[in-house]
């Protein structure tokens, strides 16, 4: 062996010595849980104003927001809205602004300069960091009509407001105060109808359709003796938040499908709010196997008693209106049925549950904030 030979084989040497000897690095907790789907956080994260169940649950990485509509005196639709801000990671780096410099500043008498427009490099940034592109679709799923309706980005725009409850006294205007997403003219509106509640039309932005026609339909509940009502799923909890001195039923309800049955139980509690005659309303929500009678879904709800902190909406039949519905069925590709309660949310966004365990529920943009 030569002596270049045996120089090589030495620092060959040292390398592999030095590399055996370097410690394993240790990813952080931060770093290794996903930033999506594996993100546990809290029921009440993800419904702020009907409280859950303390157990924690995982974020579905499906993102849908709720397309919210401008009526006229009418009642008839002239502009359609949704936000992306709850998903939006604002910057205040002057190359990362989506607002245009000139509109944060003092916010103006009766909003004239409150409203922007984005477009140009602004329009192109919020795209960008919203991982989308102007050939990406937006996709309209209506549960009133079962029907999808679909827009390409390119052809729709962004704007941006000043939310509603901006502290007005402020000196200057950040622009994580502003509420950003798209907005549907009175030409594109056309192609919805009238009879599209609010609070039951989902969005989803994207290259792929995530949605299914032809399996969902409202929950018609039919009152049936308590008794009916199944003893193998958990009890109910009046302790979701608050404490109760009492509880009584106040009424049974079910719906059947050809494989399910659903059944919702009305609650009352007394003294759960500090004050030993306040009462307040609950439910308990259970989903069985009608071939195996196993339990596919349950859950406990409670309504905050202090103030307007969101109600339920109405479970009877009769002189219902448009939003006064709960859906079940599936409305995604490759994903279980779902069950949406379709509960007010003054403060926060209400979520979709799916009726298999291991899928995680859907929290739906909506940029509640107050």
């Amino acid at each position: 062996m030569n002596k270049m030979q045996n120089v090589l084989l030495l620092i060959a040497t040292v390398i592999l010595l030095s590399c055996n000897n370097t410690p394993e690095k240790k990813l952080s907790a931060n770093s290794q849980k996903s930033k999506s789907v594996n993100k546990k956080i809290k029921a009440s994260d993800i419904d702020n104003s009907i409280n859950e169940n303390t157990e924690e649950y995982k974020m579905n990485d499906l993102e849908i927001y709720f397309l919210g509509f401008d009526y006229t005196e009418e009642y008839k639709i002239k502009s359609g809205f949704f936000s992306l801000s709850d998903f939006f990671g604002y910057s205040d780096h002057p190359d990362s602004l989506v607002i245009p410099k000139q509109y944060l500043k003092s916010i103006l008498p009766n909003n004239k300069d409150n409203f922007v427009k984005l477009i140009g490099v602004y329009r192109n940034r919020f795209l960008e960091y919203n991982h989308t592109k102007e050939t990406d679709s937006i996709f309209v799923f209506s549960c009133d009509l079962d029907s999808i309706f679909s827009f390409q980005i390119k052809e729709v725009s962004i704007v941006a407001y000043i939310n509603q409850y901006f502290d007005e006294t402020r000196e200057i205007i950040t622009q994580d105060q502003f509420v950003i997403g798209f907005e549907f003219d009175k030409e594109q509106v056309k192609i919805f109808s009238d009879e599209m509640a609010d609070g039951t039309n989902f969005v989803y932005v994207g290259k792929t359709n995530p949605f299914v026609k032809g399996e969902i339909k409202p929950i018609l509940w039919e009152k049936v003796e308590d008794k009916l009502f199944p003893t193998n799923v958990k009890p109910f909890d009046p302790t979701l938040y608050k404490k109760s001195n009492n509880m009584r039923t106040s009424g049974t309800y079910k719906f059947e499908t050809d494989t399910l049955n659903y059944f919702v139980q009305m609650k009352k509690l007394i003294g759960g709010c500090g004050n030993e005659t306040t009462e307040f309303e609950g439910r308990h929500f259970a989903v069985i196997n009608s071939k195996n009678n196993n339990v596919v879904f349950e859950k406990s709800k409670t309504i905050e008693c202090e103030g307007d902190y969101g109600s339920f909406y109405s479970i009877n039949n009769k002189n219902r209106g448009k939003n006064d519905y709960q859906w079940t069925g599936a409305i995604f590709k490759d994903k279980p049925p779902m069950i949406y309660f379709n509960d007010e949310a003054p403060f926060g966004c209400p979520s979709m549950f799916f009726l298999n365990s291991d899928e995680p529920p859907i929290s739906i943009g909506c940029d509640n904030r107050h």
